[in-house]
């Protein structure tokens, strides 16, 4: 009976590893996309490399406890949420400089 309660819990585990994995890969590859400065590039590379990081430990341990599952994903949130501050200070300060020539993408 209890191998049958395990089933969903471990999948839900699987899935949040899924979208961890494809939101790092994805934040990788738009830091080298967009024309940023290197600073910026670095935060892209950063929160990437946490998300990827976060990934594999919940696809190496899916059975992991909730305690332990809750202070990774803790973790990750308040590091993708001060890398998104300052993402959002960013495009702010971009927005009100008019100096500043962004590249145009296709």
């Amino acid at each position: 009976m209890s191998g049958t309660r395990r089933l969903p819990r471990i999948w839900k585990v699987t899935m949040l590893a899924a979208w961890a994995l494809t939101t790092g890969v994805m934040e990788i590859v738009l830091a080298f996309q967009r024309g940023e400065k290197a600073g910026e590039r670095a935060l892209f590379l950063l929160t990437g490399l946490v998300s990827i990081a976060f990934s594999c430990v919940l696809f190496v341990r899916p059975d992991s406890g909730a305690v332990s599952l809750a202070t990774v994903f803790g973790l990750f949130s308040i590091v993708y949420g001060v890398s998104a501050v300052f993402a959002s200070f960013e495009e702010r300060r971009r927005r009100t400089d008019p100096s500043r020539s962004d590249p145009v993408s296709a």
